[in-house]
């Protein structure tokens, strides 16, 4: 994927969001959960379009070696932090990447909170309505996510369960890294030894993807619930 057909995923998962907010009439029916877990994955993609923007052909590269970013104007009627970019800041496309993993595994355990557990017969079982994440059952889905390398080379996930688990797993890692807390229980040694060496392997364009998979589900599923 180019970096304009990254803009162009993000644009649609935008401008679903601010369909979905506009429907006030259906809106006031989301209980704390659904309202919190939408405003947070509203973050989530305002965060993203400021990393997009940051990066030229770095958004391919790994995360921890991108050395293509580059801070820019804004653009009329985006949503970019004109003041930041006017800093010249390389650093910025990692931070704006890393808020919004920051955000992500807590409006998705809000968005699981919303009504039944919506894995039911799925692997995904490993986020049943608990308000912990198990590491170790996340770290056997380390293996397929590290075969992932750049968009360039093939689809993010075989299906939907396979999307969604590797987006999680991502954005539960990225999340670990970068300091920001834990989710669940504590993790193990091992556990921070393997979230490493995936974080190691891991490119821009992947973690970009993983976050509009996690947006994407989380809009649907709120939008189901209106």
């Amino acid at each position: 994927m180019t970096k304009d057909e990254h803009l162009i995923e993000w644009k649609a998962l935008w401008e679903a969001a601010i369909r979905l907010f506009n429907e006030r009439d259906k809106r006031i029916t989301w209980d704390r959960f659904a309202r919190e877990s939408f405003e947070l994955a509203r973050i989530v993609l305002l965060y993203q379009r400021n990393a997009i923007e940051m990066y030229e052909d770095g958004i391919h590269e790994l995360l921890r070696s991108a050395g293509s970013i580059r801070a820019i104007l804004p653009i009329d009627s985006e949503p970019l932090f004109s003041v930041l970019m006017r800093s010249q800041n390389v650093m910025l496309g990692g931070i704006f990447l890393a808020s919004a993993s920051f955000r992500l595994p807590v409006a998705v355990l809000k968005a699981v909170e919303v009504s039944a557990d919506p894995f039911e017969g799925s692997e995904l079982r490993l986020l049943r309505r608990d308000a912990e994440w198990d590491r170790k059952k996340f770290s056997n889905l380390f293996p397929r996510v590290k075969i992932l390398d750049c968009c360039s080379d093939g689809p993010f996930g075989q299906d939907d369960d396979d999307r969604l688990a590797k987006a999680i797993t991502i954005a539960l890692i990225h999340r670990d890294d970068f300091g920001h807390g834990e989710v669940g229980q504590p993790p193990t040694v091992d556990y921070r030894r393997d979230r490493e060496e995936l974080l190691t392997s891991l490119r821009v364009c992947r973690i970009l993807q993983a976050q509009r998979e996690l947006c994407r589900w989380i809009l649907a599923r709120l939008s189901d619930e209106r």
